[in-house]
């Protein structure tokens, strides 16, 4: 199903009866979506295989999935390889042309058709309201699908609204802002936390946190609030004495405020990796907080946290339009740390990283050619097939690119072709940044050709066939 079918408003999200023995809780969510063709006959979502639906076996309890509160026809859409009996036929190549052909034949994880009562909406092109149940447990991946059915896109741009009942001595952290708690009216043992996200997100960066925290709120700046286990607070307090001025400096040096009015931080043990950035909301390792006698982990631990705020502004609140271009998002934030010594440490570090991936596994290119087929096991396109060496040198290679063009282009043609990446709703706030740092936004890399003197320098570098650049002056 093309995105371009239908486009999702908004979509609110209640989540309840939460029972971390078995991993496990229940979601009910409801999109408004508009439909944007006359013969839109289906709603396709992404769902993982972990949510259960209510015409499953395994569900408990009552649920249905409706489309402007008629009952609509839904089933799912497993995704399947068809590979040749004859194993004497099997190879990389072969393996992987049937997993893109899999991937490019699969439609989504969800088929819910709408129902014929509603098709005079979709004739006249009006809002319609899809609503249903489902159950998680035990999910095993972490991306938004896995927990809540939606159009998984970094194109389809919505408003949130969420509700957490839990326990009353849990606390539940989620994107946006927390507008009300309120008590379970039938349970004196319940309460419901209530957020809003109204800045246009991603599924993609959703995320939340539910647990016995403690929370904190940053001296002089009221905004940011972190969340830790009670016995772990002194150690936060003492982690958290530099954030204010890593928040001074990224909006000093952008000319803009924070994108979101609350910036939630959360520190849990067993995450499966040091940072996880959400809109608004970033999720850390415990084992970035250090006691005050210790000295060779400060360095590392303001980066992080330094990095986390910076993904705030790039990756969260401005989005790249597709898979293809998530490096720049990443090169964009590597500009600056602490001072020139450590950034050029970065640069020589991010340099001899992406040589040596070269020399072992062949180049890396920003943007494949259509007609090409690599000859590795993995395409470089797809999100399913690319693996995580080549997906981290890709970030480091993305900012390499920015930095050579920056330097070999003038200064005012750099900025010419360079322009806010995101959509219309974020448009007019990044706009109004300072004209000196606009050039560290990027809009999508087909904007390269559009510079008709450097058309061949640029060219070279999208398809890789410039590799490991070498600057004069670093």
């Amino acid at each position: 199903m093309n995105s371009c079918d239908f486009r999702i408003l908004s979509q609110s999200v209640q989540i309840s009866q939460i029972n971390f023995e078995k991993q496990s809780f229940r979601v009910s969510t409801e999109i408004a979506f508009i439909p944007l063709k006359s013969n839109l006959s289906n709603i396709i979502l992404n769902i993982g295989r972990d949510c259960i639906l209510p015409n499953e076996a395994r569900f408990e309890g009552f649920g249905k999935v409706t489309i402007d509160d008629f009952d609509a026809i839904y089933t799912r859409n497993i995704f399947n390889l068809n590979f040749s009996t004859d194993q004497s036929n099997y190879s990389i190549q072969s393996c992987k042309k049937a997993f893109i052909e899999a991937i490019d034949s699969h439609l989504g994880d969800l088929i819910i058709k709408i129902p014929d009562q509603c098709i005079n909406y979709v004739q006249t092109h009006k809002v319609m309201k899809l609503a249903m149940d489902l159950i998680v447990s035990k999910p095993r991946n972490v991306s938004t699908k896995e927990w809540l059915p939606c159009f998984e896109s970094p194109s389809q741009l919505c408003v949130w609204r969420f509700e957490f009942t839990v326990p009353k001595n849990l606390t539940a952290i989620c994107c946006g802002d927390l507008i009300d708690t309120t008590s379970v009216l039938d349970d004196d043992s319940l309460k419901t936390f209530h957020y809003q996200l109204l800045v246009p997100t991603a599924p993609g960066n959703i995320g939340f946190a539910i647990g016995d925290f403690q929370m904190y709120v940053q001296p002089e700046m009221p905004e940011i609030i972190s969340f830790v286990l009670p016995s772990l607070m002194p150690l936060l307090r003492h982690t958290m004495t530099s954030l204010n001025r890593i928040f001074v400096f990224f909006e000093e040096l952008l000319s803009c405020r924070f994108p979101y009015s609350t910036y939630w931080q959360v520190f849990v043990d067993q995450t499966p990796d040091e940072l996880t950035t959400y809109s608004g909301l970033s999720i850390f390792s415990l084992n970035i907080l250090y006691h005050k006698k210790i000295l060779d982990t400060v360095q590392h631990m303001r980066q992080i946290l330094a990095k986390a705020v910076a993904q705030q502004f790039f990756g969260c609140f401005v989005t790249s339009k597709d898979f293809s271009e998530i490096c720049f998002m990443t090169g964009i934030f590597v500009e600056r740390f602490f001072g020139t010594c450590e950034f050029l440490f970065q640069v020589q570090k991010f340099l001899k990283d992406s040589c040596e991936y070269e020399s072992r596994f062949g180049p890396i290119t920003l943007r494949s050619k259509s007609e090409e087929f690599d000859e590795s096991s993995s395409d470089r396109s797809l999100p399913e097939l690319c693996s995580l060496l080549y997906l981290e040198t890709l970030f480091k290679r993305g900012h390499l690119i920015l930095r050579m063009l920056d330097k070999r282009l003038p200064k005012e043609q750099f900025i010419k072709f360079m322009r806010p990446q995101g959509y219309k709703p974020c448009r007019h706030k990044i706009s109004k940044l300072y004209l000196g740092f606009i050039r560290f936004f990027w809009v999508g890399t087909m904007y390269f050709f559009i510079l008709k003197s450097s058309e061949l320098l640029i060219a070279k570098i999208m398809f890789g066939q410039l590799q490991c650049p070498k600057y004069d002056n670093p």
